[in-house]
């Protein structure tokens, strides 16, 4: 249960490990392809403005 405990403290305090892990687990991949997504929906809505306003 230490053990867990500190993993949980880890990495709540420390960001360095806390990216670490997240790349172990491949996390930071899917926070990638999430922002990506986004941003291809702010461009396809700011095209769709545009074009309605020409």
């Amino acid at each position: 249960m230490a053990l867990k405990e500190e993993i949980l403290k880890l990495l709540n305090e420390d960001e360095e490990f806390r990216r670490q892990i997240e790349n172990i687990l491949g996390l930071n991949v899917i926070k990638t392809i999430n922002e990506l997504a986004q941003n291809v929906n702010s461009l396809w809505s700011f095209s769709r403005v545009k074009v309605k306003m020409a």
